[in-house]
């Protein structure tokens, strides 16, 4: 996301008012795949100083969480593909802007032919939820299988848009997203380790 971000800082103009900048910024943030040109366009046409934009980048988004509990969602990857997965919120959190943790669970097993049904709630991944509980971090478990395993192409954007999904739901904070996995999921912690690190702050392979 702030990739996309300080892209747009090249092509920004003059100084615009703080409170349409940060409508404009907080729009992008929460932006759905498709609705990205749209808020990427916002940003332009309030044409912000390139210091402001890169000042408000480094405070926290108040993206506050409406439901706790587990949700089956989806997300859609650069690509264009949507796949299913799971985000656990702490009902600690429901209400709250204050940055938090985002712990991004991958399941083992992804040669199966069709996705794992809840690989939240009946993996590995459901003994973190006492923890999320008690330290106030959120959980995310995206679902592989054979043609979206986690070092390939197709699961790791799959776990990017999983990520980006997360943020439009919970105030994760962008520098504490940490990656775990048990089994192949572990192998995937080494892939992210080794070929896309930038999107985490740290891993726990099992």
């Amino acid at each position: 996301m702030r990739a996309t971000i300080v892209f747009v800082l090249f092509v920004l103009g003059p100084v615009s008012a703080d409170d349409a900048l940060e409508s404009a910024l907080s729009r992008l943030r929460t932006a759905s795949p498709k609705e990205t040109d749209a808020a990427i366009k916002a940003i332009l046409e309030a044409q912000p100083d390139r210091a402001a934009v890169l000042a408000r980048l480094k405070k926290p988004f108040a993206v506050a969480a409406k439901q706790a509990g587990w949700r089956t969602m989806q997300a859609t990857d650069i690509h264009g593909v949507a796949r299913p997965f799971e985000l656990y919120v702490p009902e600690s959190l429901v209400g709250k802007v204050e940055p938090v943790p985002l712990v991004v669970s991958m399941h083992g097993g992804v040669s199966r032919p069709a996705f794992l049904e809840n690989p939240g709630q009946r993996g590995t991944a459901s003994l973190w939820v006492k923890s999320a509980d008690a330290e106030g971090f959120v959980l995310a478990c995206p679902a592989g299988r054979a043609d979206c395993v986690w070092w390939s192409d197709a699961g790791a954007a799959h776990v990017r848009a999983v990520i980006r999904e997360a943020k439009r739901h919970a105030p994760i904070d962008d520098d504490a997203v940490f990656g775990t996995g048990f089994s192949d999921g572990g192998s995937g912690c080494y892939y992210f380790a080794m070929a896309e690190p930038l999107h985490f702050a740290g891993f726990l392979p099992m």
